[in-house]
């Protein structure tokens, strides 16, 4: 009896100290973008106490949650349909070809024969799906997101528009296409002008957008995990004032903080929407989530609406650190693996390089793909080391930095360069330089007369031309180390010649695969042709495709 009950008590502790439970079926993956994001937008980024920050108690959740790995050192490209068609591709820009914002009346977009994140998840069993934001081309149908993997789209093709007109330029664009190869050509994409979109607060349709997924699938498909893609406009720029429920929500905020605000305070509230439906269906605690912004917080021009960087310097088009410096975090339920007790020596904090290119083999491990499988791409898969932070091993040291523009004499508008992780001598090199004298000097700044104090009135940060910082010469070489010096202010270069050429060769290393030029304009298309709706009148759509 007594060696019956010893047994007993063995078993039962030995079962209290395994890790928890991990489910066996793959977890669902959902991949929310953010637009135009800055640096210290969120409080958790904000490192000045006197930066007032939006009301963002969901994000803050679930960055908090002890199964999260906050990304540290993380970058993206320096504007949007780049940095989308990277995360869809694992490709830097030079190998994809999407080398600055696609504008609607062009006939171009993310080549045909690059495989998506989309198409990848499919493979492994995924039902995929995309609410949102597109900007990766639609003068065809075949550029469109169910024809690149995606079993349904809510959103708009192109990049900006107002938050509830829906027009841009001369058109409307918001499209329902309900299945897969859902087009123009077999009258299946459809503009949504009902009562769920026309003249309704884009953020909140995408939310309900997602919710509609999430309760059909767990309805419909309930054995098959989802990928979805949640691409918000928020916080980008647009027409239309924030919705007063969510400005309230920011009263100690003046403008142009205080739209800005409310413009992310309404993409928190659909997010505790999407992760609310999750729990409701039980699908939550086996589902990995994936907050990213897709660029730095834009700080000169229309773009300009309230975001800050701080303490970085520049923002959005640039390659300085607040252009391409990435605000992110993965976080999962109980059964998934980012419970894990190999992280519980951490802070939650990740601190290896990563690059947004890294997603694509990252999200196919979390699928239970290999990364080993996806042949020709620059992304690497954080899998392993997302699972055993922070002791695991960095799964890249450095990355290329490279605003390529084929069609402009083959130049690098916003010039290249290369981080480098220098893990031995506690190093976080990044030296950038322009090739070509002259070009996007709008982008290159001294480092002088910025505010490195902590002002709390200005949402500029170090520099750019609205808090007086000077042009410089735009084709010389900078070597900072942005570990000890973030805001870019100590340029290195003439102490440090060696890790200049270092870095030098590293970057002609990237190059040696570049495409010899972007995807070509199929002129042969000819201007863009409008489609018309009874109720939204002028209509941006695949025109091209019609005329096939």
């Amino acid at each position: 009896m007594a060696s019956s009950l010893r047994l007993f008590l063995t078993i039962v502790v030995t079962l209290l100290l395994l890790p928890p439970t991990i489910a066996s079926s793959p977890p669902h993956v959902i991949y929310i973008l953010l637009d135009d994001l800055g640096f210290s937008d969120l409080g958790y980024t904000t490192t000045s106490t006197s930066i007032p920050t939006p009301s963002t108690p969901t994000i803050d959740s679930l960055q908090s949650s002890p199964h999260t790995r906050t990304l540290k050192n993380y970058y993206i490209e320096p504007v949007c349909s780049p940095s989308r068609s990277s995360i869809q591709t694992g490709l830097y820009p030079l190998h994809h070809g999407v080398v600055n914002w696609l504008k609607p009346e062009d006939p171009n977009g993310l080549p045909l024969n690059l495989t998506t994140m989309a198409e990848h998840m499919n493979e492994l069993g995924y039902v995929s799906r995309a609410v949102g934001k597109w900007h990766m081309g639609f003068y065809r149908d075949e550029y469109t997101p169910t024809f690149r993997g995606y079993s349904s789209f809510t959103g708009f093709y192109g990049g900006g528009e107002d938050y509830f007109t829906h027009v841009e330029g001369d058109g409307y664009d918001f499209r329902s296409d309900t299945k897969p190869h859902c087009g123009t050509f077999n009258s299946c994409s459809k503009v949504l002008t009902n009562n769920s979109a026309l003249n309704r607060y884009s953020t909140e349709v995408f939310g309900e957008a997602a919710v509609n997924i999430i309760n059909n699938h767990a309805d419909e498909d309930p054995d098959k995990p989802l990928f979805l893609y949640l691409a918000f406009q928020g916080v980008h720029s647009g027409g239309g004032t924030t919705p007063q429920k969510y400005l309230d929500l920011n009263k100690n905020l003046t403008n142009p903080r205080l739209n800005f605000a409310g413009m992310l305070t309404a993409v928190d509230s659909a997010i505790k929407n999407v992760t609310e439906s999750l729990k409701d269906n039980g699908l939550f605690d086996n589902t990995i989530i994936v907050f990213s912004t897709d660029n730095g917080g834009p700080v000169d021009g229309g773009d300009a609406v309230g975001s800050t960087n701080w303490p970085l310097r520049g923002g959005k088009h640039t390659i300085w650190e607040g252009g391409i410096r990435g605000v992110g975090f993965v976080t999962g339920g109980e059964d998934t693996v980012l419970n894990n007790s190999n992280n519980n020596d951490g802070d939650g904090d990740y601190n290896h390089l990563m690059n947004g290119v890294d997603w694509l083999p990252t999200i196919v491990g979390f699928g239970g793909g290999s990364a080993e499988n996806i042949e020709g791409i620059d992304g690497v898969s954080h899998y392993e080391a997302l699972i055993n932070s922070p002791s695991s091993t960095t799964p890249r040291d450095s990355f290329y930095i490279g605003h390529y523009d084929a069609n402009n004499d083959d130049s690098f508008v916003g010039g290249r360069g290369v981080r480098w992780d220098d893990v031995e001598n506690d190093r976080r090199w990044k030296m950038i330089e322009q090739i070509k004298e002259g070009k996007n000097v709008p982008s290159w700044y001294s480092s002088e007369n910025c505010a490195q104090s902590d002002d709390a009135t200005s949402t500029k940060p170090c520099c750019g031309p609205k808090n007086g910082c000077e042009e410089t010469n735009p084709s010389g070489t900078f070597l900072f180390d942005v570990l000890a010096d973030p805001s870019e202010s100590q340029d290195l270069s003439n102490q440090f010649p060696d890790i200049v050429t270092k870095l030098r060769a590293m970057a002609d290393d990237f190059e040696e695969g570049q495409i010899e030029e972007g995807p070509p304009l199929e002129v042969e298309c000819g201007d863009a042709v409008m489609g018309m709706d009874d109720v939204a009148n002028a209509t941006w759509q695949p025109w091209c495709s019609l005329l096939s």
